[in-house]
């Protein structure tokens, strides 16, 4: 049996195990990115969830960009199905642990990769600064997308 990697915290030299991202909730992250990606969720809703910043500004880039070369409306994809995940471990004991993670997906007739990277972030404390149209954007804690691909 494998240990469970450790977290260092590095405000309090503190270690604690973290636990790696479970396949079914990477599965669950890469099907709504999917579905961003493929025209049928607008890709500001990714707000709301463990995506970074990046991704999301992808995506809306790529509508952008798929409106102006079709015309008014970018054509909608047929949906995308997961069909397995793997996620490997953390590999070094650092502050942020950063894990690549693959799956395969199926997409009408033919089955594609995707492969990406989460990294894990510990809550922060909310500073009270005037944010967005709702507020304060809220730090992202726990294991975030921060890079994605359709290969």
């Amino acid at each position: 049996m494998v240990p469970a990697p450790i977290y260092t915290d590095c405000t309090t030299a503190k270690r604690s195990p973290l636990p790696p991202p479970a396949p079914g909730h990477v599965a669950r992250l890469v099907q709504v990115w999917l579905e961003a990606w493929d025209g049928h969720r607008a890709p500001a809703s990714l707000r709301k969830g463990p995506f970074a910043g990046e991704i999301i500004e992808r995506l809306i880039l790529q509508r952008e960009l798929a409106a102006r070369n079709a015309g008014a409306t970018p054509r909608r994809q047929s949906g995308a199905s997961v069909v397995s995940v793997r996620v490997q471990a953390p590999a070094h004991r650092t502050a942020a642990p950063k894990v690549p993670f693959c799956a395969s997906v199926r997409r009408g007739s033919r089955i594609r990769a995707v492969a990406g990277y989460l990294q894990f972030y510990r809550p922060r404390r909310q500073q009270s600064h005037a944010g967005g149209l709702y507020g304060p954007r809220r730090a992202p804690s726990g294991w975030v997308m921060t890079s994605v691909r359709l290969i």
